[in-house]
């Protein structure tokens, strides 16, 4: 039987917020908000956004947002994201770090990483596939 209850944790300024699988973690300005699979991070301005596979995390100005494989990950100005995705050539989870304001990448867009490790809009096809149950 699965488990479908939500955790929802949410933390005031300079405060940490931890949800388990499938909740939602939210922090004030300088907090840390970290949500398990499926879950969804916020992070106030300077915070740090971590959400897992499938996960969404936002973080505000010169924060970091670090979302699983096939997540989202948003940041503010001078934030930076971090994406994984499932090399399958060498069947292995790889790491991929984007910084807004260089190479395109900007403020306040969610983006995600493509089966090639590239970073790309979250609204862009993504062509993302289960990997056979590899990822």
């Amino acid at each position: 039987m699965t488990d479908t209850t939500r955790d929802i944790d949410i933390a005031g300024d300079h405060g940490t917020a931890t949800a388990g699988d499938e909740g939602t973690a939210t922090a004030g300005d300088g907090g840390t908000a970290t949500a398990g699979r499926y879950g969804t991070a916020t992070a106030g301005r300077y915070g740090t956004a971590t959400a897992g596979n499938w996960g969404t995390a936002t973080a505000g100005h010169w924060g970091t947002a670090t979302a699983g494989q096939y997540g989202t990950a948003t940041a503010g100005h001078g934030g930076c994201i971090v994406l994984t995705w499932w090399d399958r050539k060498a069947k292995r989870h790889r790491i991929v770090v984007g910084y807004i304001g260089e190479n395109g990448l900007l403020p306040n867009t969610p983006y995600h990483c493509n089966d090639e490790g590239v970073i790309v809009p979250a609204n862009e096809a993504n062509g993302l596939t289960d990997n056979d149950g590899e990822g």
